[in-house]
């Protein structure tokens, strides 16, 4: 079996609502004309990690899918502890 060079650690629905947090604050940055250019660059961040559904944050902290995934599932409607 292949093995993945990075696993995916956001789910869709967390890939979902950085796409529209990002898009909105990039947007409403550009229209700002106070704002210094280079905070426009802020936005990026949630973009790019919704993009590529990998957060080096999560890594870090061993949060996001993979780990929850193995520690928690649903039986039959409730929320139930993995072993």
């Amino acid at each position: 079996m292949d093995k993945l060079i990075m696993d995916f650690n956001v789910s869709f629905y967390d890939r979902v609502n950085r796409l529209v947090l990002g898009s909105f604050l990039l947007v409403a940055m550009m229209a700002t004309a106070s704002i210094p250019a280079w905070l426009t660059l802020i936005p990026l961040y949630p973009i790019l990690t919704a993009i590529a559904a990998w957060d080096p944050l999560y890594a870090l902290f061993n949060l996001g899918r993979s780990l929850l995934a193995d520690k928690f599932s649903i039986k039959g409607g409730k929320l139930a502890l993995g072993s």
